[in-house]
């Protein structure tokens, strides 16, 4: 019988080292197993605690109910379905590139006159949607 911490693969438990806890190994040769616990040891932790920390309840929902890839913040996951084994750990979306524009009044007249002109060149779709949607007399 597996334990659920153990649907981590060793791939995941690597890049979660490199990418999470910030171990630089060089490369080497060595099994995914091997590759894993070299890892797991230059971080000072055993292979099935770092298999914890991967496993967070967020993680182990989401692993349940089909998703392909989770977030929890700290870190994001692959998650191969329909065994819902982790495969690879990855950093989180950094939404920092997008941050509000403010327009200057140049901006926001030319955008204005802009919409007016695109609402007066066509008919707005609610109206003829209910033209449609109406039943005729003869019927």
């Amino acid at each position: 019988m597996t334990l659920e911490h153990e649907l981590v693969s060793y791939h995941a438990v690597v890049r979660y080292c490199e990418r999470i806890l910030g171990v630089a190994l060089p490369a080497s040769d060595a099994s995914g197993r091997a590759c894993a616990e070299a890892h797991a040891r230059a971080a000072e932790l055993t292979l099935d605690e770092v298999r914890r920390l991967i496993w967070t309840p967020g993680i182990r929902f989401a692993s349940r109910f089909g998703v392909r890839s989770a977030s929890n913040g700290t870190f994001a996951v692959a998650i191969s379905q329909p065994s819902g084994v982790i495969t690879t750990v990855y950093p989180p979306f950094a939404h920092d590139e997008h941050r509000l524009r403010i327009l200057s009044e140049r901006e926001l007249r030319q955008r204005a006159k802009r919409n007016e002109r695109r609402f007066r060149r066509r008919p707005t779709a609610t109206v003829a949607i209910l033209r449609e949607a109406t039943p005729t007399q003869e019927e």
